[in-house]
């Protein structure tokens, strides 16, 4: 007769049912809000996944009366209206603001500025949140 012992099985067990009852919204939610900090973060530094944006024309310059500020932060009605929504086991970051949509993918008289979109840091960075909420969960 062979007779051996199996040390941790009922932390594994653990482990396993902790990964049965994994909500996929709860890390959505996580995600969201990372994502919408990111975006934010874009206003912050006037760079997206693009890169940096394009300066302020001086005809958009001389309107403002020669206050250059923030680019794409005018008002701050677009940079406030960033929003994360969970709904289907999906997130979607973006905006309601009906002008968004002209400064993410410009027009013919105003030059692209996106603000929406990942640049390669923050895929890093949702990379390393997705692991580290992943490991939590059978650690």
């Amino acid at each position: 007769m062979i007779e051996f012992q199996v040390h941790g099985f009922e932390a594994a067990t653990l482990r396993v049912s902790r990964l049965a009852e994994f909500k996929p919204d709860r890390l959505l939610t996580v995600l969201g809000s990372l994502v919408r900090s990111q975006t934010l973060r874009h206003f912050e530094q006037e760079s997206g996944p693009a890169g940096k944006w394009a300066p302020l024309s001086p005809a958009t310059i001389a309107r403002k009366r020669g206050r250059q500020g923030q680019i794409l932060s005018d008002t701050g009605r677009l940079r406030g209206s960033i929003s994360a929504v969970v709904a289907d086991h999906e997130v979607e970051v973006g905006t309601n603001v009906f002008y968004g949509k002209f400064h993410q993918h410009g027009t013919r008289k105003m030059k692209a500025r996106p603000f929406l979109g990942l640049t390669d840091a923050d895929r890093d960075e949702v990379e390393r949140t997705v692991h580290a909420f992943m490991t939590s969960l059978i650690a």
